[in-house]
């Protein structure tokens, strides 16, 4: 609950985080999936009384925005994309991030191979909260920025970047099955991490201390 409300108070798109999270959770519990989900769903209500003062401030800064507008741009398929692509810090990097979190979500829970470590891996459960993880601050962000204004930038996707590293850790955790095969995914991974530092393009800061200078 405390690490909760420290994750609602620190930026709106926490909020929209912790709702996809926590909305999941209570699907899960109406269809009976375990009393763990009754028990988080009751601590998120305190994390929610505890939010309740800084909610009424956020609320009141939405119907703000909603009336004057931001200095957002609205959202394009084109700059959706690029807004992806920061997020794992280039093409190079989501061109293996995207394979390995999918084989994540989609290995069967059942399957006689396990992973290299030898853990169970990700139940059907588990993964529908790091699928909300991953995916709820974008599409409510998305959604919001359709029905009022433009809210969606790279960086307020942060907060998913946790659920991106961790099912891509499993994804690739899956296909380490022979010897080789591990060797080939950390080349690999190691390549790309490299190749991505030096190709991703930076974005030009602006001069405040020669602005300041200037003054």
């Amino acid at each position: 609950a405390v690490a909760s409300v420290a994750l609602l108070y620190t930026h709106p798109f926490g909020a929209l985080l912790w709702g996809s999270v926590v909305l999941t959770a209570v699907v899960l519990a109406m269809l009976g999936r375990g009393g763990a989900y009754r028990r988080l769903i009751l601590w998120q209500m305190l994390a929610f009384v505890g939010f309740l003062p800084w909610a009424y401030v956020l609320f009141g800064r939405a119907a703000l925005i909603a009336e004057r507008g931001f200095w957002i741009p609205p959202v394009t398929p084109q700059n959706l994309y690029t807004y992806i692509r920061d997020l794992v810090n280039g093409d190079a990097m989501l061109g293996i991030m995207l394979p390995s979190v999918l084989v994540a979500l989609l290995w069967p829970h059942d399957c006689s191979s396990k992973p290299a470590s030898g853990a169970d891996g990700l139940d059907g459960t588990a993964r529908l909260l790091l699928l909300a993880w991953l995916i709820g601050p974008l599409v409510l962000g998305l959604a919001l920025s359709v029905a009022m204004q433009p809210l969606l930038i790279a960086r307020y996707l942060l907060v998913s970047l946790p659920a991106v590293v961790l099912l891509a850790a499993m994804g690739l955790s899956h296909m380490m099955i022979t010897r080789g095969l591990r060797a080939s995914l950390f080349v690999a991974a190691t390549g790309l991490t490299v190749v991505s530092m030096y190709t991703v393009p930076q974005q030009k800061r602006e001069d405040w201390r020669g602005a300041a200078a200037h003054l």
